[in-house]
Parts: structure tokens; C-alpha cells; sequence
């Protein structure tokens, strides 16, 4: 059940705009962007200055969300017609089956069937049958990211879950790993 509001009101802070939301028994600060704005809601008890402290200390927080959402409106992940779809689909097919083969090599696995999707939540995966699915924007990444994905689904034809083993094994055949996962972690 929502906590009934209190107060609301409109705050600037460091040239934003904020609708601070005061609810009964809240315990915590939430903050939120939605709709091009950010959200803040509070228990009764919190005081404008706690509130200011509160989003200094989350404004590196807020510029990543903001620049996520720009990507996402305008940039990686902006809406494509069917006929770009479909023509980006057939080109990032055509990136898997000339690169793939190539990181393959050091592992030397066995695949299946490879096809290009638009999942909204993932970049690829990997069946149970030894299929390999991408999303249609590995084409946007760039090559050494588009890469380690490629061997991140290469490696689930050998170990299904994300266990340390699994991490081993994409490691050797991709030293940099870690750094690349968390350039397509701030990618998606």
C-alpha cells in the first residue's frame, strides 16, 4: 500500500529541477528519474538541507542516469525503423560470421545455429542445443567489446551459469575482461 503523501513540492538544485515528494512513514530517501525529470521522495522527517546533501552526494549517480537515458533516446539504442532493423539485423549477422570463427579459434568449440534479435534486456545468449543469439546493435560496440561478448556466449557452450570457472575460461581467452564487461555494462 502507498504511503500517504504529506507534502509535495519542487526543488532546484545545481540547475535541476526535482519533485520532492514528503510521504508518512518513509524511512529512506528514493530517487528516481521518470519521464525526463527526477523524483525524490522522503519520510516527513527529512529536512530541505538533508535533502540537498543527499543529491550532492548522488550527482555523479544522476549525470550516469542521465547520459544512459540520452543514449537510449537518441543514441545506441534509438528506435529504427523495420526496414533499418532489418538491414542492420542482416549486417550484424554478417559481423558474427566473420568474427566469430576468429575468436573461436582459441577455444576451438562446436556451435549451432547463430541468429540476431532485438532483446531489449540482453546482448546474446547461448541455447541449450549450442545456439548463439546477439543483439542486432553489436554492430554499435565498439570491436574489442563486441568481441568479449562474442566469447562471453562462446564459453556458455561449456558452462552454462556465470561460476568462477566460467569467468576463468572467458578470461583466457580475453585478458581484458573485466574492464570490457564494464564497458558493455555501462553500454546497456
Amino acid at each position: 500500500m502507498a504511503k500517504e503523501i504529506v507534502e509535495r513540492k519542487t526543488l532546484i538544485h545545481q540547475g535541476k529541477e526535482f519533485e520532492w515528494t514528503k510521504r508518512r512513514g518513509q524511512r529512506t530517501l528514493r530517487l528516481r528519474l521518470s519521464k525526463g525529470m527526477f523524483h525524490l521522495s522522503s519520510g516527513r522527517w527529512a529536512t530541505e538541507g538533508f535533502v540537498r546533501g543527499f543529491l550532492e552526494r548522488h550527482q555523479e549517480w544522476m549525470e550516469r542516469v542521465l547520459a544512459k537515458k540520452e543514449l537510449h533516446d537518441h543514441g545506441l539504442f534509438a528506435k529504427a525503423t523495420r526496414e533499418d532493423y532489418l538491414t542492420r539485423k542482416h549486417q550484424a549477422l554478417a559481423f558474427v560470421h566473420e568474427h566469430l570463427p576468429r575468436v573461436n579459434r582459441f577455444y576451438g568449440f562446436t556451435y549451432g545455429n547463430i541468429s540476431i534479435r532485438c532483446n531489449k534486456q540482453v546482448w546474446g545468449s547461448c541455447s541449450g542445443d549450442g545456439s548463439l543469439q546477439f543483439h542486432y546493435q553489436i554492430l554499435d560496440l565498439p570491436l574489442e567489446v563486441a568481441e568479449y561478448l562474442l566469447i562471453h556466449e562462446l564459453c556458455h557452450l561449456k558452462y552454462r551459469s556465470h561460476g568462477i570457472r566460467f569467468w576463468q575460461l572467458v578470461e583466457k581467452g580475453c585478458p581484458e575482461m573485466k574492464r570490457l564487461r564494464k564497458a558493455l555494462r555501462q553500454l546497456s
